[in-house]
C-alpha cells in the first residue's frame, strides 16, 4: 500500500486555492482602474514604470469655455495621448471638488463604442485599447453639477508596449489638473 505524502498533498491545496486570486491580481488592472488620479499617489506607477514619464504628451480640448459653465451643462472632452511605438492605451479621469480631492463632482460618461466605461465616478478602460499610430483619442463628457464653484478635472494615461505584461516598458504621464468654473 502506498503512503500519502501529506505534505504534498498540502500544497496542492494551497495552490488550488489560491489560483484565482493570483488570475485576479495579475489581471484586475487590464480592465480598469479608478482612483488612481490623485497627483499624491502612485497612480499607474503601482504596476508599470514607476514615475510619470515626460515622453507621455497628453492633450485636452473641451468644446465649450471653461471658465463659464452653466449649471448641469454637458461638455464634450477630447484627450490625446501620443508615445513613440506605444501599442494600448489605459486611462483614469476624474473630477475633484479640489486638485487631488478625493470628491467626485458632477457625472462623466463615456463616448458610446469608446471602450471606455464608469468605475467609482471615475472614466477608466474597460480594457486596453489599441492605439494607432503610437496615439490615442478618448472622447468623453462631463455634466456639471447643480452647485457652482471651481471643479478639477485630472487623470493619467497610460501607454503600453504591449506585450501583456506590467512593466518598465510601459509608461504613463499625469493629465495636468484643468480648472472648470460652474
Amino acid at each position: 500500500m502506498k503512503r500519502i505524502n501529506h505534505k504534498l498533498v498540502a500544497i496542492f491545496l494551497i495552490i488550488l486555492i489560491c489560483l484565482p486570486f493570483w488570475g485576479y491580481l495579475a489581471f484586475s488592472k487590464k480592465k480598469g482602474v479608478s482612483g488612481m488620479t490623485n497627483m499624491n499617489s502612485k497612480s499607474c506607477g503601482e504596476c508599470h514604470s514607476s514615475n510619470p514619464s515626460p515622453n507621455v504628451i497628453i492633450s485636452l480640448q473641451a468644446d465649450s469655455d471653461l471658465n463659464n459653465i452653466p449649471p448641469q451643462t454637458r461638455i464634450k472632452f477630447t484627450l490625446t495621448a501620443n508615445l513613440a511605438n506605444a501599442k494600448v492605451s489605459g486611462i483614469d479621469v476624474a473630477v475633484k471638488n479640489q486638485v487631488n480631492g478625493t470628491q467626485n463632482v458632477g457625472t462623466l460618461t463615456p463616448e458610446t463604442n469608446s471602450g471606455l466605461k464608469i468605475l467609482n465616478g471615475e472614466i477608466t478602460h474597460g480594457s486596453p485599447i489599441n492605439c494607432s499610430n503610437s496615439q490615442i483619442t478618448y472622447n468623453f463628457y462631463w455634466t456639471a453639477p447643480q452647485t457652482e464653484g471651481s471643479y478639477f478635472l485630472q487623470g493619467a494615461v497610460l501607454m503600453g508596449n504591449g506585450n501583456g505584461k506590467e512593466d518598465s516598458g510601459d509608461l504613463w504621464n499625469w493629465l495636468q489638473p484643468v480648472e472648470l468654473k460652474v
